[in-house]
């Protein structure tokens, strides 16, 4: 480059180059890891609602934004309730189940998409509306870690969602691996569908 130098790879960990990470810092991290598992949980509910394998999955859903996912998500169960003639308590679950997953998207981007100085968070916004707004709040990692936990809170809950549709019997869930099983007619269990989260990611190269 002409005008910036790249900086030099440290090779450090965290603990070198800084010390041990403050509470809010381990919190911020928990938010930003919480949510890839809800991105993750959405990814493996659409390829298993797809019904072509967990690698036509992947290629449908690897270059989706949430919100994409979210519709895909929402227009694949909608079309899976209607075809089966399911009842109005199915449409509304996914209604709720949909807004837990935004509510979480909303927690996350006011968490993320802040400053933290001496133990203050600063959000600045500009809107046609209400024009431009700086909050300053008061923040600790408890309220941080509330994010992270509804984001985790979220990715469970799509993750259960094929049982509650009728889709599976059950789930295993490990931290690299989806599992779901379905009851044969002998009432035995077999898993139908794994999801491998670490194919689902995009490859950082080497």
């Amino acid at each position: 480059m002409d005008y910036y130098n790249e900086p030099d790879d440290a090779g450090a960990s965290y603990r070198d180059l800084l010390g041990e990470p403050s509470e809010i810092e381990a919190a911020l991290g928990r938010v930003i890891l919480s949510f890839g598992e809800l991105e993750d949980a959405l990814s493996c509910v659409i390829s298993l609602l797809i019904g072509r394998g967990p690698s036509v999955g992947q290629i449908v859903t690897a270059g989706l934004s949430f919100r994409r996912k979210m519709d895909v998500l929402a227009s694949l169960a909608r079309y899976s309730i209607e075809n089966r003639k399911g009842d109005d308590n199915e449409l509304n679950r996914l209604k709720e189940l949909t807004g837990v997953c935004l509510r979480a998207e909303q927690m996350r981007n006011q968490v993320i998409h802040s400053s933290y100085l001496l133990g203050f968070r600063v959000k600045t916004s500009a809107s046609s509306k209400k024009g431009l707004r700086t909050t300053i709040s008061l923040v600790d990692s408890a309220a941080i870690m509330n994010a992270a936990d509804y984001c985790a809170y979220a990715a469970e809950m799509v993750e259960l969602y094929p049982i509650d549709m009728g889709e599976a019997s059950s789930v295993d869930s490990s931290e690299d691996e989806l599992r779901y099983s379905r009851e044969g007619e002998d009432g035995k269990s077999e898993v139908f569908f794994v999801f491998n989260k670490i194919s689902s990611r995009p490859s950082t190269g080497a």
